[in-house]
């Protein structure tokens, strides 16, 4: 009792020689330290008799000897068995590594974002962001680092495929109404609950699970806040996190974690559960439903830690007062001021721009860049153009084709292939001198021996590509009329690409809308798999139309654009640019627009004037669509000549 007392002793007279930084720095043994070293925190030794360097401020509340769980220096790290090619040099290594975090991402699902180091990309929505900050200096990266970033990188994949950031979504605007003053706590909630029903969605003892497993233990033992301190958003949902993903849990936790903890933890086997269920869309819903039942247990418990009064940050060093307030500015040592500012981390920036362009330069990159194409065709300096990112679509549509329409145009396929093979015959050219011989021109060999014939065949490329871009914005989910133009879209894209799978037409389905900024094109057709998304955003159809003619792989006469809309471009670059691209390149762009109001109707002419079929409502897409592809189809040129 008495050694305790001095050690008290020791601590409260460093205190009041310095009220505002209580720090403590030391790398020296007990033993070299002798007796005066042992005010230190028995907490702060190591196994091996060393003092564990240390730098902390009691006032700001943080660790005093223990952190949310220890970092993981248990077992070798998984990436130096598969990865052999490092370098030295910063950019080459960069690449590299982000190589092969992007064939991690590829290997999970072709929905899933394309990887980016922070600083090489403006637009962060689309992409997986990952910052360099902390694993930049050290060349080759250490495998423990990459072992890492693959954690962090098949987290935001399954968020990907999962559709996790829809899910907060709806749940925060679900639960607006009862949010007051805790909204903080229920994002935090929600990134810790997605956290664990990924952990839980990965199969168990899989590799990607292991790599997940580093992760969540780097990324928690980085949390230096005192667990004794009453909760806030970030730690309640970190102590959940560590409870649930490590199964550590945090040591001298303050009374207030105890309610809220018991409620998440109640709710945590349901959440784990439903990744039992059949569909994407299943578990989305489900798991939104759960997100609002856990919020109504969860918060009034949080109204009584907000309402009761928090002790002040730190230790309570003096009377029942908050700690002794810092000097006016004008009164401040400049040193101090010094101190304070390099206390003060700025946020990571990401790579330098010199930096992350050579590693741009580097990177053997696959997927086709959209996004410099649209810019090289849009040469004017002021049109203002988004960022453009094509992805693939994740969740299968369960909506079924309609038979009538399948029949009605499997018909016009057949018919145009059978007038494509009757073509083919008729390119048969007599009176050759060279050739196969025409046995109906003997009788000419003793007049001007032109008796050959050659048959020309038909070359593969002669078959016709249409792609269908529909519009996906925010519009196409409301109704109008009495009806959801989205549902009525579905149907039709669906029928289309039932009907196409026996033709030798080739068929592509893009949706397109608008997400921070950003054209988002989904491509929605994958084999025989159909896919679907949620209409949201706004509606750059002059962006989309460009970049779907852009990656057709027609050729000129023979590729069709149809594009469905329910309304004029209102983001991105003007609809002239993508009209005057297909105009030079023979491609044939017909926009099916439904013009609800005359406003709307006044819109879609003045932006597609003659390239433009108008429709009453979208129950009229099916027999316009099947008119229009059998207007193109049969009526070519060439299939009629006779």
């Amino acid at each position: 009792m008495g050694d305790r007392f001095q050690r008290l002793q020791a601590v409260f007279g460093v205190v009041r020689r310095f009220p505002n930084t209580f720090t403590f720095i030391s790398t020296v043994s007990p033993a070299k330290a002798g007796a005066k070293s042992s005010f230190f925190d028995p907490g702060l030794h190591r196994g091996d008799g060393q003092v564990s360097p240390m730098s902390f401020n009691i006032l700001d509340g943080k660790a005093l000897s223990t952190r949310y769980i220890a970092a993981d220096r248990s077992g070798k790290a998984i990436s130096r068995y598969w990865r052999r090619l490092r370098a030295e040099d910063e950019a080459t290594e960069l690449a590299l590594v982000l190589r092969a975090l992007r064939k991690v991402a590829e290997h999970i699902g072709s929905a899933v974002r394309p990887v980016y180091w922070l600083g090489m990309t403006p637009s962060s929505g689309s992409c997986i962001i990952v910052d360099p900050h902390e694993f930049v200096g050290r060349y080759p990266m250490p495998p423990r680092s990459v072992d890492v970033l693959v954690g962090l990188v098949v987290k935001e994949a399954y968020y990907d495929l999962e559709w996790s950031h829809w899910v907060r979504t709806k749940t925060v605007d679900l639960c607006s109404e009862r949010l007051r003053d805790a909204s903080d706590y229920l994002i935090g909630v929600l990134a810790a609950g997605e956290d664990i029903f990924v952990d839980a969605a990965l199969p168990d003892h899989s590799v990607l699970s292991l790599y997940l497993s580093k992760y969540w233990r780097h990324s928690l033992s980085g949390n230096d806040r005192d667990p004794s301190l009453p909760p806030n958003p970030e730690s309640l949902a970190d102590v959940w996190r560590a409870i649930v993903l490590t199964g550590h849990s945090p040591k001298k936790l303050h009374q207030g974690y105890d309610r809220p903890l018991q409620v998440l933890l109640n709710h945590t086997d349901l959440l784990r559960d439903l990744r039992l269920l059949a569909t994407v869309s299943e578990r989305r819903v489900a798991r939104v439903d759960l997100y609002e039942r856990l919020w109504t247990c969860l918060s009034p418990h949080l109204s009584r830690i907000e309402g009761d009064e928090t002790p002040p940050r730190g230790v309570l060093i003096r009377e029942s007062g908050a700690p002794r307030k810092a000097p006016p500015e004008k009164e401040r040592p400049k040193k101090e001021e010094s101190e304070d500012r390099a206390d003060v981390q700025e946020p990571s920036k990401g790579l330098e721009r010199e930096v992350g362009e050579e590693v741009a330069s580097i990177l053997d990159n696959d997927r086709p860049d959209v996004d410099n194409w649209v810019r090289t065709v849009v040469k004017d300096e002021d049109e203002k153009v988004m960022p453009t990112a094509v992805s693939a679509g994740s969740a299968l549509c369960s909506v079924k084709p309609d038979p009538d329409l399948v029949h009605r145009l499997k018909k016009i396929f057949q018919a145009q292939h059978a007038g494509e093979r009757r073509f083919a015959r008729r390119r048969t050219r007599r009176g050759l001198t060279e050739g196969k011989v025409d046995s109906r021109r003997l009788y000419r060999w003793s007049i001007d021996e032109k008796i050959f014939k050659m048959r020309q065949k038909l070359e593969p490329d002669q078959q016709w590509s249409i792609s269908l871009v529909v519009d996906a914005s925010a519009s196409m989910a409301r109704k109008n009329r009495g009806e959801f133009p989205w549902t009525a879209t579905e149907k039709t894209l669906v029928s289309l690409a039932e009907a196409a799978k026996q033709s030798r037409t080739k068929l592509q389905v893009y949706a397109y809308y608008e997400q921070g900024r950003c054209c988002q094109i989904v491509s929605l057709l994958s084999g025989d798999n159909v896919f679907t998304l949620c209409p949201t955003g706004e509606t750059p159809s002059g962006q989309a139309l460009l970049a779907a003619a852009l990656l057709s792989s027609g050729k000129a006469g023979k590729t069709l654009i149809l594009h469905v809309t329910d309304g004029g471009a209102n983001c991105g670059i003007d609809v002239s640019h993508a009209t005057a691209y297909c105009v030079k390149n023979g491609i044939d762009l017909v926009t099916l627009g439904c013009g609800y109001t005359a406003q709307t109707r006044r819109m879609l002419t003045e932006q597609y004037e003659n390239r433009l079929r108008l429709m009453e409502g979208m129950y009229h897409l099916p027999e316009c669509l099947e008119g229009l592809i059998r207007e193109r189809l049969l009526t070519d040129r060439r299939t009629c000549t006779s």
